[in-house]
């Protein structure tokens, strides 16, 4: 077990699968002889994520067993991980310049950090705070028109937008301001009025909004009348019940005449009242509903009877005097953002190592010379000035810190110096376990022969995990040297069957040689056939390409005719299979099938070759290649049918879609881009010439997505053909 890695757990929030959080079955990577395994997925399936569990990033989580060792994310110092070209931090985007690190391992911890440390910041200190101590949880809060200070006014609008939380701030100029404040002294007030200001503030009908819009009040000694038969009315309706005056415990009383001659002079009143005062009793007083601490209703009231906007005045200038505290409670929340973090040492520590050069051995410079020198055909080279800091040149010329369009290199190249100082510091590391994340993806094909002569020869000794999604590397590798890794495919589909499934030294030779693969189909695949009609079906499209390649122009005229929807001939597909493989074991059952058979398919359940074939993953192929054909048949016929199409001039399944849906109605445009989109599945995999990869079909899409596509085709013509019948 020594060469053994076994999960029992990977997690990131919700991007793998709940069987690999306990995980089970397909949990072991096995190193190969010479240490490396190779765990192929398409995009999609979480590479990426899986290298960030194992870098230990935040919100993630694994235990895995090595060495009769358990680590977890808490304690593992067993992986290295060299991140994606995207995540690689040689050639930093944002600053236009190269970063040659002396401690890589430590700038990516750095860099976990500092990205941990401003979310806490932006989320628990200061967007969570803002929501429940300032009202604050919105970009279009009316409160944040009232911050004074435009640098914290700018950073709320960022942590209050949902889209973005803080994403929008600048960091560096964040750490600069927030350094700059200074904590104020809070002057007394009450919290009451603090707290309606923050609450009401924020409502659709601010009630302190309208009073400081308030600007004329016109004289009405009878404007507490109307209050006074308020609450009158409103005592005489709670004790309606009663036959005697509360108040003065007089019997002789009708509350309901009382009630109605008090609602009569409460509306005499009423009308008797100026516009403004109307406005000012209904929006401002009557919707106050008892919370008063700021006594707005007693203020407004006398201010109104005696004729004086002093009052009204002095209630303005409290309500200010609140935001000013606002304005300083919100300084000081940001002011001591920082209090529980070491983020402006931490980042001061980043900066300085982004500026350092790294200490090379002879054999490391050498290293790195004949790396670049020899591959970006540009004259690279390393030297140590008087203080035995290593200079990268360009040309005799320093280009650290120079502006990226200055230095005249290409994306790639940038990436492959980037990529050749990772590497470095992969050999010289104390981690057992190198993970490698797509390392030559964007490369050319010289730097991708390059790279992977580097990942094999620099990293030897070393136990490597390469995650990629390109079968070009896997073949690199294979060429480089043989039998070099164990190769592994990564699922991560809900209700499939997940992990790392392991693909066995037959099918990893005929994945890897063409060559083996025709073998196969000469004599061994006879005895795994179960469905030898379905299997030959399935091979139309294969057997296509290869008789293009070989130059059998009679039994590729014969295929194509098979693979068209609107194609009726029949053909002996058996006579093909035999005459092309030339096989010693002939299939002898003769099958004859037109294009139109295959449309008749039912493909539930099938089965290709036997349950118990070595060759599973051949097996997937097949299946999914049938489908394929299947469904390419099916869009062709139903569209030529429907539409009356000329397949003459149309013979093709592109020109039959822009054919069919030439308008350029909404609806025909839509229906373009459905079929336009699925056209990967409908046409590109069924065709083969020049790209003789059998199994990209199979390990670029799992049976759920499949089924998916298929599912979303199918019910597509099911309701073409609906609407052609009604009209």
């Amino acid at each position: 077990m020594l060469n053994t890695l076994v999960f029992t757990k990977i997690k990131k929030e919700d991007i793998f699968s709940e069987t690999l959080e306990t995980f089970d079955k397909n949990n072991e990577i096995i190193f190969s002889n010479d240490g490396i395994a190779v765990i192929y997925g398409p995009n999609g399936t979480g590479k990426t994520s899986l290298a960030k569990v194992l870098n230990r990033d935040e919100s993630s989580s694994f235990e895995v067993q090595f060495e009769d060792l358990e680590f977890t994310e808490q304690n593992s110092n067993l992986f290295h991980v060299i991140n994606d070209q995207n995540s690689r931090n040689l050639i930093e985007g944002d600053t236009e310049e190269f970063l040659l690190g002396d401690d890589i391992k430590k700038e990516y911890d750095l860099q976990r950090y500092l990205e941990s440390e401003y979310n806490k910041i932006f989320t628990i200190s200061l967007a969570d705070r803002l929501k429940k101590e300032f009202n604050i949880a919105k970009k279009s809060s009316e409160l944040i028109k009232r911050v004074t200070n435009p640098n914290i006014k700018r950073y709320i609008e960022d942590l209050a937008n949902n889209k973005s939380k803080g994403l929008g701030i600048c960091r560096d100029e964040f750490l600069n301001c927030i350094t700059s404040l200074n904590i104020q002294d809070v002057p007394e007030y009450d919290d009451k009025n603090f707290t309606f200001l923050k609450m009401d503030y924020e409502s659709k009908n601010s009630i302190l909004m309208k009073v400081m819009q308030l600007s004329n009040l016109h004289k009405n000694e009878n404007v507490r009348a109307v209050e006074e038969h308020d609450e009158a009315i409103r005592v005489l309706n709670k004790f309606s019940y009663m036959n005697e005056c509360i108040v003065c415990d007089n019997t002789e009383i009708d509350t309901h005449i009382l009630i109605s001659r008090k609602e009569a002079n409460k509306g005499k009143i009423y009308e008797e009242l100026d516009d403004e005062t109307k406005r000012i009793l209904e929006e401002i007083i009557q919707t106050l509903k008892g919370d008063d601490p700021f006594c707005i209703e007693s203020i407004l009231l006398n201010a109104i009877k005696m004729g004086d906007k002093t009052p009204l005045e002095t209630l303005k200038e409290e309500i200010e005097y609140y935001f000013l505290i606002f304005n300083i409670e919100l300084n000081n929340l940001f002011a001591s953002c920082l209090e529980d973090s070491n983020i402006i040492d931490k980042s001061a520590e980043y900066k300085l190592l982004l500026m350092t050069k790294p200490e090379l051995s002879d054999e490391d410079i050498l290293f790195i010379e004949r790396m670049v020198n020899e591959n970006i055909e540009k004259n690279i080279a390393l030297k140590r000035d008087e203080n035995d800091n290593l200079k990268l040149l360009l040309g005799d010329k320093e280009f650290l810190n120079q502006d990226r369009n200055n230095l005249h290199l290409s994306n790639g190249e940038q990436n492959f110096i980037s990529l050749s100082f990772e590497l470095l510091k992969a050999k010289n590391s104390d981690k057992k376990i190198i993970v490698l994340d797509d390392p030559i993806s964007s490369f050319d094909s010289i730097f991708k022969n390059k790279i992977t002569f580097a990942i094999i020869k620099f990293l030897e000794g070393k136990r490597q995990i390469i995650l990629t999604h390109n079968t070009e590397l896997i073949k690199l590798l294979e060429h480089q040297k043989q039998n070099c890794f164990n190769l592994y495919l990564f699922n991560n589909t809900l209700n499939e069957e997940n992990g790392f499934i392991t693909v066995n030294k037959k099918e990893q030779e005929i994945l890897l040689y063409l060559d083996k693969l025709l073998d196969l189909f000469r004599s061994e695949i006879f005895k795994e056939i179960e469905n030898e009609k379905y299997f030959l079906i399935s091979m139309i499209p294969f057997m296509r390409g290869y008789a293009q390649i070989t130059s059998q122009k009679s039994e590729k005229d014969k295929l194509t005719m098979l693979m068209h929807g609107y194609q009726d001939e029949r053909v002996n597909i058996t006579d093909i299979y035999n005459e092309l493989f030339g096989t010693h074991e002939k299939i002898t059952n003769s099958y004859e099938v037109s294009a139109q058979d295959i449309i008749g398919l039912q493909l539930e359940n099938i089965g290709i070759l036997k349950a118990e074939s070595q060759y599973p993953l051949l097996n997937k192929t097949l299946k999914h290649t049938l489908v394929y054909l299947y469904l390419r048949l099916n869009v062709e016929n139903t569209l030529v049918n429907t539409f009356s199409i000329n397949t003459k001039t149309f013979d093709i399944l592109g020109k039959i879609i822009f054919k069919s849906f030439s308008n350029n109605t909404p609806e025909d445009k839509e229906n373009r881009i459905f079929l336009a989109s699925k056209k990967t599945l409908l046409n590109e995999f069924n065709h083969f010439e020049g790209n003789m990869n059998i199994f990209q079909p199979a390990i670029d899409i799992s049976d759920t997505a499949l089924k998916k596509e298929s599912e979303s085709i199918i019910n597509f013509l099911s309701e073409l053909n609906i609407l052609a019948s009604s009209n």
